[in-house]
């Protein structure tokens, strides 16, 4: 069915009076970017991956995103942004492999990143192939580029599993936290469930008209209506205005800096584009839409000749997180896995954030008002442990080599006397199950950086490189400067 244009001009109508109607075949168009500024560390990278849709709402001892101005890398060693260790290569389930470690970390880029090869034999002792889930953890956000993974000098697919949303996890000890109860990483395997059986319906704005007011000094349009947050959720999508009145439970979403030149909408400013209410529950039994003279959209400040045509679609929540994130990908922001992924992430959100009840009988735990898009950001935007898994075979009494390649972002501080330092951290066995026979660790392309602390032992002066690890330490790290910066200790 195609969608029915039902409102030519502002005024209040009832459910009655509007026609259902499925969601219009999206297309690309181009947009206002000042609303996702914020959102410009999201575009997508590029990378070879078999995207997947699985995640696990909460990791053990997790913190919320922001819960900690600084965290300890190691020994009393802390930064105000730490960006996590590289950590070993695990498989799912009990096994007999064993493996032999090297990791090269080319210090280049040392001040933004450091480039990571990561690379492993895998060895079977027994007198049978073994064919094994292979999992490479690393830590970021799901804009992360996922690890380039060779399987004996061929580069394969990956599926990506993702850990709960809204962590800073600050220091080691918190990433050890994570896995000390035995449940990690086999959680994040959980399937993510289906919200196509929650009802929405979705309040299309578009063909905006602005005809003769030319007092306006920042045209708005304001969509407004009266919802029992016991039985609904209200969200909004590409509309930078929103309010709640709490005594009269009136919620409003609106545009403003609608454009105009000669009396029409000018394409070349045009903002919005189509904009959107979506409801999750019961559906609204009546709203206004009212054009104002600036953004305010305070009573007297009405324009009565800015319009719009509404139209109402019924659908279902999962359809409807689909159609956006679709559309929000569309601009560039994704998630690096793909849109199966990122899928996932907002459902695990609205899981959370309590605007949905899973047993489908009772939709909401507490009503909500907000925009989609934050959502969105969010779950891009929050730290993770990732998972890029693979399937290896071993052969009886063989061996394989794997190799992860990633460039692992630097811990820093912000403010303070060591803003110019960077820090970068090893786990030897964090969260793996393998059993390792050695490991080594090497620096190269270290010309411009002096060593400030760490607990490798690397001397660059006296051309001491590479270094053996030891089993007994879960923990090494690096706490770099160039050599014009440093301070003598």
């Amino acid at each position: 069915m195609k969608p029915d244009d039902i409102l030519d001009a502002i005024g209040e109508v009832n459910s009655d009076s509007v026609l259902d109607a499925q969601l219009p075949k999206k297309k690309k168009i181009r947009r206002f970017t000042r609303k996702y500024g914020a959102l410009a560390a999201c575009l997508l990278a590029a990378v070879v991956i078999a995207p997947a849709a699985y995640v696990i709402s909460n990791l053990g001892g997790a913190h919320p995103e922001g819960a900690h101005a600084g965290g300890s890398a190691s020994d009393g060693l802390t930064y105000m942004s730490y960006a996590g260790p590289v950590m070993p290569l695990t498989v799912r389930g009990e096994t007999s492999l064993t493996a032999v470690r090297d990791i090269t970390l080319d210090m280049k880029d040392f001040t933004s990143q450091v480039t990571v090869t990561d690379a492993y034999t895998l060895k079977n002792p027994t007198d049978s192939d073994l064919t094994v889930t292979t999992l490479y953890p690393y830590t970021g956000t799901a804009t992360t580029a996922v690890p380039v993974i060779n399987v004996n000098g061929s580069m394969v697919s990956t599926r990506v599993y993702a850990g709960g949303e809204n962590q800073r996890l600050s220091s080691f000890a918190e990433y050890e936290a994570v896995f000390s109860n035995g449940s990690y990483p086999e959680c994040v395997f959980e399937p993510t469930p289906s919200l196509d059986g929650i009802r929405a319906y979705v309040y299309r704005l578009h063909d905006y008209v602005y005809t003769t007011d030319k007092k306006a000094t920042n045209p708005s349009l304001l969509f407004s209506t009266t919802i029992d947050y016991s039985k609904s959720a209200l969200y909004s999508y590409e509309m930078n205005i929103g309010r709640y009145d709490g005594e009269t439970g009136t919620v409003a979403f609106g545009c403003s800096g609608i454009k105009v030149k000669d009396g029409d909408i000018d394409d070349r400013y045009k903002y919005p584009r189509d904009s959107f209410v979506i409801v999750i529950g019961e559906d609204l039994s009546s709203y206004t839409v009212q054009g104002y003279r600036d953004g305010g959209c305070d009573k007297g400040e009405e324009v009565d000749d800015l319009s719009c045509t509404v139209t109402r679609y019924e659908t279902n929540l999962g359809e409807v997180i689909r159609y956006f994130i679709a559309d929000f990908e569309d601009m560039g922001y994704g998630a690096s896995a793909g849109p199966e992924l990122f899928e996932a992430l907002v459902i695990e959100r609205f899981r959370k954030n309590g605007s949905i009840d899973l047993s489908y009988d009772s939709y909401f735990d507490f009503g909500l008002c907000e925009g989609l898009e934050d959502n969105f950001s969010t779950v891009l935007n929050s730290q993770r442990v990732m998972y890029a898994a693979f399937e290896v075979t071993v052969p009886a009494g063989g061996e394989v080599s794997v190799t992860a390649s990633l460039d692992k972002e630097a811990s820093v501080d912000y403010v303070g006397n060591e803003t110019d330092r960077r820090g970068y951290a090893v786990a030897t066995s964090l969260g793996s199950n393998l059993k390792f026979e050695s490991q080594t660790a090497a620096l190269v392309n270290f010309d411009e950086l002096e060593i400030i602390r760490d607990n490798f032992g690397f001397d660059t002066a006296s051309g001491k490189t590479s270094v053996t690890l030891s089993p007994d330490e879960k923990h090494y790290y690096i706490d770099v400067k160039r050599k014009s910066e440093a301070k003598s200790e």
